[in-house]
């Protein structure tokens, strides 16, 4: 369980980073609809980050988790 969740970590924080360099490129062409998006994006990407590193996964996760198990990972 905990190098699932150290993985996902690693994955949460490089689409934060991704996010970020998305919003950036969207403010440097001053696109306000893209900005929009971009902003929830990286906001979404925070909450998940910050989900996976407290410990709360994701309830489609679980079923990963669950079936992960089963085959012996």
């Amino acid at each position: 369980m905990e190098k699932y969740l150290s993985l996902n970590i690693t994955e949460a924080v490089a689409e934060v980073e991704s996010c970020k360099a998305d919003l950036a490129l969207a403010q440097k062409h001053a696109d306000r609809n893209w900005v929009s998006l971009a902003k929830a994006a990286l906001r979404s990407a925070e909450r998940e980050l910050r989900d996976w590193q407290k410990g709360i996964v994701p309830p489609l996760a679980e079923d990963q988790l669950v079936m992960g198990a089963a085959a012996g990972r």
